[in-house]
């Protein structure tokens, strides 16, 4: 009688943590996801047009804001707002200056759509 009681305990036990460890791995998983998903709305968009930066641009800028691996960051990046032109995107853009670019790139820039607004 005993040990039949000892088992129904440990299967009721092993039910109830089961749920749990799937409840909670699914928690895990779904924050995870949540905070992947703000961090990508968050991150900085590269764009291909170069309309707002003063210079020729930089073969694989990184998709956040900075220079590609060869090259040297110049200050911060400036600011302009992107519009007066067809297919303009209204929105504010950094660019951000690079130098000293090995394989023959020297000076050139990285332009990146904030996703905000021009005032």
């Amino acid at each position: 009688m005993a040990a039949r009681v000892m088992d129904s305990i440990v299967r009721v036990q092993q039910k109830r943590l089961s749920r749990r460890g799937f409840l909670a791995k699914l928690g895990g998983v779904t924050g995870a996801l949540a905070l992947a998903m703000v961090g990508a709305g968050a991150m900085a968009k590269r764009v291909q047009a170069q309309q707002c930066c003063p210079g020729p641009a930089c073969m694989g800028c990184p998709p956040t804001i900075g220079c590609p691996m060869n090259c040297t960051v110049n200050g911060a990046p400036t600011i302009c707002c992107d519009t007066g032109y067809v297919g303009a995107t209204e929105t504010i853009h950094q660019c951000q200056h690079c130098t000293g670019c090995t394989g023959g790139g020297g000076t050139c820039y990285c332009e990146y759509d904030t996703g905000n607004s021009c005032p």
